[in-house]
C-alpha cells in the first residue's frame, strides 16, 4: 500500500520474530521490547491494528499513521473501542477499509481516509469483493504521506478529494436507482462533510424512503441530522425546530430547552454547536466555538474534551484559560481532575510510569483513583494476550516502524 523503500531502516514489530525469509530484505524484525533501541528517532509509525497503538506511541514517532484494516473489527470489544479511540486521537492519518468506521470518525476528526475506492463499496445491500485494482486510494494515500513526511502539509486535502469522488459515487447510484434510503443518506452525509447545498433535500429524501419501509426510529436515526445541516448553514431557527421534533426522551427535552435558551439569550454560537455535537459532530462543534473565549464557551469545549477523551487538548484549554486556576479555588476535586487528566494524556502516549505517577497523585485525594492503576495492568496483560491469539490464528501484527535520518 505504502512504498517505504526509500526510507529504510524499516522495522516489522512483532512479539516473536519470525524467519527472516518471510520478510523483504529491506524489512528488519525486531522484537516490542527491543524497538526502541533499534530505533531511536522513527520518522513514521504505522500502526495496522488497535492494540500496538500505545507501543508505537511510546516510540514518540515524528509522524504516526493508523491504517486499519477490516479484518481487525471482529473483536469490537471496549478494550478494542478504547484503543481505536486513541489511534483516531493521537494519528495524523486515519484510515479505515469499513465505511461506516470511517464515517464515524469522520465526525471526530479531519484527517481521514477510506482505505478502498468508491467502486469497491457495497450497493444496494450488497458488499462488494476487494478484489481488483485499488489503485486510486492507494495514489492519494501515497501522496498524502508523502507530503507528510516531506512538505509537513496535513492530509485534509486528500480527505477532501476523496469525499467529493465519494458523492459522485452516490450521485450515480441515486441517478441509477431512483430516490433511495441508504444512497440518498450516504450521499447527504458526504455533502454535510463537504459543505455542499444539497444535504438536506437528499437527507429528507432519504427520511422519507425509511418511514415508508416502515423505520420506527428514523426520526432520530434520520430526521434528527437535519437539525446539523441547518446549525452549519446558520439557519438556526430550522435546526432547532429540527430538534424539537426529534426530542421524545425526557433528557432530549431537557438539552432542547437548553438550546432554546441559549439562541433567546443571543448565543447563536453556543446554540449551533450544542446542536452539531447533538450529531456527534464533534469537529464542527468545537469549530464553531473556535475564538470564542468567554467562560460559557469554554466550559463548554472543556466538557466536550474530556468527554471525548481529548485530553491534551482539555489539559492545554486549562491552562490557557485558567480553568486549572478554578480547580485549585475548588479544593480537592479540581486538582483530582487535573492530576487524572495528566495521567490519561500520559497513558495516551504510552508514558505508563509516568500515568501511573499522576494517578498515585491523584489517589491522594481519592482513592477510587487506585482503580485506573489496576486498569492499566489488567488491560496490559488482555492486550498481550490477545496478541498472543493474533499470532496463534496467523493475523499479521500491527506496527511497522521507519527509522529517521539520525538513527
Amino acid at each position: 500500500m505504502l512504498d517505504l523503500r526509500a526510507r529504510q531502516p524499516i522495522f516489522y514489530v512483532t512479539d516473536t520474530l519470525p524467519e527472516w525469509e518471510l520478510l523483504p530484505n529491506i524489512v528488519k524484525p525486531v522484537t516490542a521490547e527491543a524497538v526502541a533501541l533499534e530505533c531511536r528517532r522513527p520518522a513514521l509509525a504505522i500502526v495496522t491494528h488497535p492494540y500496538w497503538i500505545e507501543k508505537a506511541a511510546s516510540l514518540h514517532p515524528e509522524r504516526l499513521l493508523a491504517l486499519i484494516p477490516d479484518n481487525t473489527f471482529e473483536e469490537y470489544s471496549e478494550l478494542w473501542k478504547s484503543r481505536l479511540a486513541h489511534c483516531v486521537l493521537i494519528a495524523d492519518l486515519f484510515g479505515s477499509e469499513s465505511e461506516s468506521l470511517y464515517l464515524e470518525q469522520a465526525f471526530k476528526k479531519e484527517a481521514v481516509l477510506l482505505l478502498r475506492d468508491a467502486d469497491h463499496l457495497p450497493s444496494e445491500g450488497q458488499r462488494e469483493s476487494m478484489q481488483g485494482s485499488s489503485a486510486e486510494f492507494e495514489v492519494l494515500l501515497r501522496q498524502a504521506v508523502s507530503k507528510l513526511l516531506t512538505d509537513n502539509v496535513s492530509p485534509v486535502w486528500a480527505t477532501a478529494l476523496q469525499q467529493h469522488t465519494l458523492v459522485q459515487h452516490y450521485s450515480e447510484i441515486r441517478k441509477a436507482v431512483g430516490p433511495h434510503e441508504t444512497a440518498s443518506f450516504l450521499l447527504a452525509v458526504y455533502e454535510y462533510l463537504l459543505k455542499l447545498p444539497d444535504a438536506a433535500s437528499h437527507l429528507l429524501e432519504s427520511f422519507l424512503h425509511a418511514q415508508q419501509s416502515g423505520r420506527e426510529d428514523c426520526i432520530r436515526t434520520h430526521y434528527r441530522f437535519l437539525s446539523a445541516i441547518h446549525a452549519q448553514n446558520d439557519e438556526l431557527r430550522e435546526a432547532i425546530d429540527a430538534y424539537g421534533v426529534t426530542a421524545l426522551s425526557a433528557d432530549d427535552r431537557l438539552r432542547y430547552e437548553r438550546i432554546c435558551e441559549y439562541a433567546e439569550n443571543g448565543r447563536a454560537d453556543l446554540a449551533a454547536a450544542w446542536l452539531l455535537r447533538e450529531n456527534d459532530d464533534l469537529v464542527g462543534a468545537l469549530a464553531r466555538l473556535h475564538g470564542a473565549y468567554d467562560s460559557e464557551a469554554t466550559d463548554l469545549k472543556y466538557r466536550w474534551l474530556v468527554e471525548s477523551s481529548r485530553w491534551e487538548e482539555a489539559l492545554a484549554l486549562s491552562g490557557a484559560a485558567g480553568i486549572s486556576g478554578k480547580a485549585e479555588k475548588r479544593g480537592h476535586p479540581g486538582i483530582r481532575d487535573e492530576r487524572l487528566l495528566n495521567g490519561y494524556a500520559r497513558k495516551l502516549r504510552g508514558d505508563r510510569h509516568e500515568a501511573i505517577r499522576f494517578f498515585l497523585e491523584a489517589a491522594e485525594l481519592d482513592q477510587d483513583a487506585i482503580g485506573l492503576i489496576a486498569r492499566i495492568k489488567s488491560e496490559d496483560a488482555a492486550i498481550a494476550r490477545l496478541r498472543r491469539n493474533m499470532l496463534e490464528t496467523g493475523e499479521s501484527e500491527g506496527l511497522t516502524v521507519v527509522n529517521g535520518d539520525d538513527g
